[in-house]
């Protein structure tokens, strides 16, 4: 009955270390959404790295099709906030995020487009993945 707790007893012991890690894996991960971005485990909160949650301010050029226009008052953006991380120095000096330019050219219906936000040198986006949807509104002119 001994002899097979015996043998190849360190090699049992390790399977047995790795099946617990698996499992708290496992069920850290399953508490959270599908596609939920979140901040890696390994990602230290000093006083260097600070997260921030900052504002998304699409940057809308060019000009609707003749007799359309654009209603820059309802342009939408989703999500609308996103979380950065990076040195305080940093962080500190950025209140919102751009978005590269979207270029309305020759519009002449609503649209909605995925549009990255502007990189910034040591900074990380988290919960946009750094792209965001923008809903611009373009209706004919009254």
């Amino acid at each position: 009955m001994t002899s097979w707790l015996g043998k190849n007893f360190w090699l049992k012991i390790v399977s047995l270390a790795l099946a617990i890690i698996t499992w708290y894996y496992v069920a850290e991960e399953s508490r959270h959404m599908p596609g939920e971005e979140r901040l890696p485990f390994w990602v230290s909160y000093t006083q260097a790295n600070v997260v921030k949650e900052v504002k998304i301010v699409p940057v809308i050029v060019g000009h609707p099709a003749e007799n359309y226009v654009l209603r820059s008052d309802n342009i939408t953006v989703k999500p609308d906030t996103t979380f950065i991380m990076g040195p305080k120095r940093i962080v500190d000096k950025i209140g919102s995020l751009r978005t590269w330019q979207i270029d309305v050219t020759g519009q002449n219906k609503t649209c909605t487009l995925m549009a990255p936000l502007e990189l910034v040198k040591g900074v990380r986006f988290y919960g946009s993945g750094g792209i965001v949807d923008v809903t611009i509104p373009i209706e004919k002119a009254r």
